[in-house]
């Protein structure tokens, strides 16, 4: 059974979601706020925990954060 990723407010690193997500562990451990932001993106764990969040996360890094969200506003 898949769990299902959802978005932590602040990023993965400081956000309030589940504490336990090993993509959160992943984050703090490599001092980013998303995980697009570490240099072997998309990791084995992202793509193995939570693969349906990999595009999004692309597209958010090709665009910047700003202007994912303004997109999503629009």
């Amino acid at each position: 059974m898949a769990t299902t990723l959802t978005p932590c407010i602040g990023g993965c690193r400081g956000g309030g979601g589940w504490k336990e997500c090993p993509v959160r562990k992943c984050c703090i451990e490599k001092n980013v706020d998303f995980c697009f932001e570490y240099s072997e993106f998309p990791c084995k764990i992202l793509e193995e925990f939570s693969p349906h969040v990999v595009d999004r996360l692309r597209e958010i890094k090709e665009l910047g954060i700003e202007n994912w969200i303004k997109r999503q506003l629009a």
